[in-house]
């Protein structure tokens, strides 16, 4: 009897060594595991931000026309309020209209470089409900200059009444911005017809939404 129990006791210990020995592989496997996952996440942000500067390159013109110009506008604003106060006797009125255009067009500036701000950004993703319709507005925004420079016109077909997206902002964004530039690539050869651009959305079945860049 003292021999089978010293042998289970025995048989015990191993097993139970073997069990402790299973579960530190198995917590140190989760640990690389999880490890593995948060460079492949960090690699992944690294190569959208790399991907989002080289857009930015590609569309520097472009986003300076744009900031330059409510910043030209904010100027042109304040020479005339300045003329207005400087008549005998000043004119309040229009000196007031012209620094509420001073006040709008500085609005319409910083908001501009908000979102080049948060397209250059190195961020990890962050999925919000998005307003489909208004990020693509403030995509289309940043790329007038460059459709005007390759003669390229853009027709908008925006649904009514879409239903907010789950998704990283500023990845959707640089998607469209990626899409509009492919199309204006793939136009450049184009001469013997209007150079046009179709960019639609609109919602589909299960309160999911379609865009399309044609």
């Amino acid at each position: 009897m003292r021999s089978a129990k010293d042998e289970l006791e025995l048989r015990v210990q191993e097993r139970t060594a073997e069990l402790r020995k299973a579960n530190e592989d198995l917590v140190a496997e989760i640990a690389q595991r999880k490890r593995s996952e948060e460079e492949l996440h960090t690699a992944q942000a690294q190569m959208a931000h790399m991907a989002r500067m080289t857009m930015m390159g590609e569309l520097t013109s472009s986003i300076a026309h744009e900031v330059n110009q409510p910043l030209a506008a904010v100027v042109t604003n304040g020479d005339a309020c300045l003329r207005w106060l400087g008549n005998e006797p000043p004119n309040l009125n229009k000196a007031r209209e012209s620094v509420t255009g001073i006040i709008r067009e500085a609005n319409r500036a910083s908001e501009i470089i908000k979102r080049i701000r948060a397209l250059a950004k190195k961020t990890p993703p962050q999925k919000t409900l998005l307003a489909v319709n208004e990020a693509i507005e403030e995509a289309i925004g940043l790329v007038g200059a460059e459709l005007a420079r390759h003669r390229v016109s853009l027709l908008k077909e925006l649904g009514p009444d879409l239903p907010p997206v789950l998704g990283d902002r500023v990845q959707f964004q640089q998607v469209i911005l990626n899409l509009i530039a492919n199309g204006i690539d793939a136009m450049d050869a184009v001469n013997e017809r209007p150079r046009e651009l179709f960019i639609s959305s609109k919602s589909i079945d299960d309160g999911r939404v379609l865009i399309s860049c044609l």
